[in-house]
């Protein structure tokens, strides 16, 4: 006679432990993405209005934004060409692009990888926005 067996067999608990682990684990680290692509929009709002009022991205400005983004973790970040650096007066358009490496390694990449995901295309954040001009000359 069979003795009926209950119970979890080897493969079954690896199965149910690495879903688990995913079911707990993927929503964290989806959180810590977007905390660093909101911090990264705020300090691009920052970096706007401040160069609303001078009418351009100047050295100082650059140097304040790459400071606040620094205490997040955020390293070696650069502006886009196309940010203005010239004057413009009152009613014109100021322009400011910030790129940022991302503040660590990319743990959705893993996570995507081990459910068979797109990976992300690079390690790099890009923000970019425009605000009308306050400067009086």
């Amino acid at each position: 006679m069979v003795k009926d067996e209950k119970g979890f067999s080897t493969i079954e608990f690896l199965i149910g432990a690495i879903l688990m682990t995913f079911i707990i684990f993927f929503p964290i680290v989806t959180q810590m993405q977007m905390h660093s692509i909101q911090s990264l929009e705020q300090e691009l709002n920052r970096t706007l209005q401040m160069a609303a009022v001078q009418g351009e991205v100047t050295p100082e400005i650059k140097q304040i934004t790459e400071q606040n983004l620094a205490e997040t973790g955020m390293e070696n970040v650069s502006f886009t060409p196309d940010t203005t650096t010239d004057p413009v007066e009152r009613g014109g358009t100021v322009h400011v692009g910030i790129v940022a490496e991302r503040p660590e390694e990319s743990m959705f990449s893993g996570v995507m990888a081990l459910i068979g995901g797109d990976d992300i295309e690079s390690d790099t954040f890009m923000v970019e926005g425009s605000i009308m001009s306050e400067h009086l000359p």
